[in-house]
């Protein structure tokens, strides 16, 4: 993908760029895309489960919410990369099982980060969390092209923020045997620590809706 765009631009000024192939795309996959759509499906599916959460179980109890989102996780990790192999048509089978576990790292600690504003503030509290997940962290990601080429504050968020992240982690598991997973798995689980911590306060400072609707009037 980059090499496309940059080398299109400067054989434009009739200089060549020498590109070597280091792994080659799966056959239906010919741009590398479709990781970047599955870390995209990834997050938008994660908010939506937490949309849900609120209208059908806002008064849970955070742990119920939590499990909510471990088994969505699973899930997430289990059908977005099988989906993924399929449209690609095959990834290398060694690398499924590992980009899975990141795939439901990521979703786990995007709901538990969503959940967290979500339980503390409400709606408003879901409304802010999908504006740091779609403005600031998917655009922040750079899209398949990656974060170098954004503008300063957008390239300056990108490292910490995980989309990209999991886009990185997902190419460095598949096409490179793992190299440089170890920072994108950091910053993730730094998300999910976030998160946690976001869910574990909001059981001090607001009471689930079931509790608060039988309390008996003063």
């Amino acid at each position: 993908m980059i090499g496309s765009v940059f080398g299109a631009a400067l054989s434009a000024q009739g200089q060549q760029v020498p590109v070597e192939v280091v792994h080659p795309f799966a056959s239906g996959d010919a741009h590398g895309l479709i990781l970047f759509f599955l870390v995209l499906a990834t997050l938008i599916s994660t908010l939506v489960v937490q949309a849900v959460l609120l209208a059908r179980a806002a008064g849970a109890r955070a742990a119920t919410w939590l499990g909510v989102n471990a088994v969505w996780a699973v899930l997430a990790g289990a059908a977005g990369v099988g989906g993924a192999t399929w449209i690609a048509n095959g990834y290398d089978t060694a690398a499924l099982i590992p980009m899975g576990a990141l795939v439901a790292l990521t979703a786990f600690a995007a709901g538990a980060f969503v959940t967290g504003f979500t339980r503390l503030l409400g709606p408003a509290g879901l409304g802010l969390s999908a504006l740091v997940i779609i403005l600031l962290d998917l655009i922040s990601s750079g899209g398949p092209a990656g974060g170098t080429i954004l503008p300063d504050v957008y390239r300056w968020m990108s490292p910490w923020m995980p989309a990209g992240q999991l886009n990185s982690a997902l190419r460095g598991t598949l096409y490179f045997g793992g190299e440089g997973v170890a920072f994108p798995v950091l910053v993730i689980s730094a998300w999910l620590a976030v998160g946690l911590v976001l869910v574990i306060i909001s059981g001090f400072v607001r009471r689930p809706v079931a509790e608060s609707a039988v309390a008996p009037a003063a």
